[in-house]
C-alpha cells in the first residue's frame, strides 16, 4: 500500500509506529533530543539513537524528559502544572504501582517515586521532610542501584548542613556510610572523590578537626585521582583547594584555582556558590588591591547574590553564603567608590538585615 503523500509528518510516524523521542541534558548543558531511554541506574544510562544503542555515565546526566509517558504519569505531570500536589502524588504512585518491569518505560518509575518524595519535602517542615525520606528509603528498596541515590545522598548532605551543630553527628555519619557504600557496591569513582572532598570539607570548616595546612595535601591527592575521567569532582578539588588557600593566606593561588573552577558543571549548586564567593574573597585579600580589584570582587559576590537567590531559599547553610556576599559586597562598593556608591550601599546592607538577618553574617554590623 502507497501512503499518500499529502500526510504530515506527525501521521508518517504513526503509521510507522514510531513515538516521539526522549530528551537528555548532560550537565555540560548538551542536549541530546530524539533518543530513546532504555534504563537508568546509578552507573549509566543507556538510550537508542537511531538504530544504535548507546550510554552514558550517570553523573554526566543532569536531566531526563520522557517525551510521551503513560497516562498515570502523564497526569501526574499535569497535576503538578496546576499545583495539584494531591492529584499529583496518586498519579505517580499509580504510575510506579501498575507498570511493568517490562514496560519500555519501566525506567521511568524510580523517576515517577522522586517526585513524589519532592513534593514532599518541598512543603518545608519536618513533617515533608520526614515523609519525603520515608519515600525515597522505599524507593530504594524496591530499585537499589536507581539513578537518584547520589542525588538522594547530596540531599540529606545539605540538610545536616543546614542543621548547623545538631547536624554534625548525622553528616559525619552520612559521608562515612557513603563512601563504604559506593565502595562495596563499586560505584563511578567520581561519586566517591566527592563524597572524599565533602568530608574534607567537613572536617576542615564544620568540625575543625582539619587544619588547612592538613587539608591541601588530602585534597590534592583526590585531584590526582581525577585526571580527565572524573570532571565534576576535579571542579569541585580546585573549589576546595581554593578555600584551603585563602585560608593559608595565598590568594594569588586561591584566585587561580576558583577561576579554573568557575563556570564549570558542579554536582551541587553551593559548591558553585562557594566558587564565587571564593573568587571576590581572593582579590580582597590580594596585598595592594586597587579600586579595579575592588571592583571585580564586587561583580563576583553579585553572583552569589543574584544567581542563587533562589537557592537561599531552600537552604539556610546557601542563605548564610549570600548574606556573607552582601557583607563584603557593600565594603567592595564604599571602597571601588562607584555611581551612587552610598545610596548603593544602603541598599545592599537593608537587603542583608532583612532578607538574611536570621544568618551570622545577616546579623552582622
Amino acid at each position: 500500500m502507497r501512503i499518500p503523500m499529502f500526510l504530515g509528518s506527525a501521521a508518517l510516524a504513526i503509521l510507522a509506529g514510531r513515538v516521539p523521542a526522549d530528551t537528555i541534558t548532560l550537565v555540560d548543558g548538551t542536549v541530546l533530543s530524539d533518543v530513546t531511554v532504555l534504563s537508568t541506574s546509578i552507573q549509566e544510562v543507556t538510550f537508542r539513537d537511531g538504530r544504535k544503542s548507546k550510554s552514558l555515565p550517570s553523573w554526566k546526566v543532569e536531566e531526563i524528559k520522557p517525551s510521551n509517558p503513560p497516562r498515570y504519569y502523564r497526569l501526574g505531570l499535569q497535576a503538578l502544572n496546576e499545583d495539584d500536589v494531591e492529584s499529583a502524588v496518586s498519579s505517580f504512585r499509580k504510575f510506579a504501582e501498575r507498570t511493568s518491569p517490562k514496560s519500555s518505560h519501566a525506567w521511568l518509575r524510580p523517576f515517577a517515586l522522586w517526585k513524589v518524595a519532592m513534593l514532599f519535602i518541598q512543603e518545608g517542615d519536618a513533617k515533608g521532610w520526614s515523609d519525603g525520606v520515608a519515600e525515597i528509603e522505599a524507593m530504594n528498596k524496591k530499585f537499589p542501584d536507581n539513578f537518584f541515590l547520589p542525588r538522594y545522598y547530596k540531599l540529606k548532605f545539605v540538610h545536616y548542613l543546614d542543621q548547623g551543630d545538631e547536624g554534625k553527628v548525622n553528616l559525619t555519619r552520612l559521608i562515612a556510610n557513603w563512601i563504604k557504600k559506593i565502595q562495596a557496591n563499586k560505584y563511578p569513582d567520581t561519586y566517591l572523590y566527592l563524597a572524599q572532598l565533602d568530608q574534607i570539607m567537613v572536617q576542615r570548616d564544620i568540625l575543625r578537626k582539619l587544619s588547612p595546612s592538613q587539608a591541601l595535601p588530602k585534597i590534592q591527592a583526590v585531584l590526582s585521582k581525577c585526571g580527565s575521567t572524573a570532571p565534576l569532582a576535579a571542579t569541585r578539588a580546585k573549589v576546595e583547594l581554593g578555600w584551603t588557600l585563602l585560608a593559608l593566606g595565598r590568594a594569588d593561588e586561591a584566585r587561580k584555582n576558583f577561576e579554573e573552577a568557575r563556570w564549570k558543571p558542579m554536582f551541587c549548586d553551593i559548591h558553585e556558590a562557594r566558587a564565587w564567593l571564593g573568587l571576590g574573597l581572593s582579590y580582597i585579600q590580594k596585598k595592594g588591591i586597587d579600586k579595579e580589584g575592588y571592583k571585580k570582587a564586587l561583580l563576583d559576590f553579585m553572583r552569589v547574590v543574584i544567581n542563587f537567590e533562589d537557592l537561599g531559599e531552600k537552604s539556610f547553610y546557601a542563605r548564610n553564603l549570600i548574606a556573607e556576599a552582601l557583607y563584603y559586597a557593600e565594603d567592595c562598593y564604599k571602597k571601588w567608590g562607584g555611581p551612587q556608591w552610598q545610596d548603593c550601599c544602603r541598599r545592599l546592607r537593608a537587603r542583608r538585615k532583612v532578607r538574611y538577618k536570621t544568618t551570622l553574617w545577616g546579623r552582622r554590623k
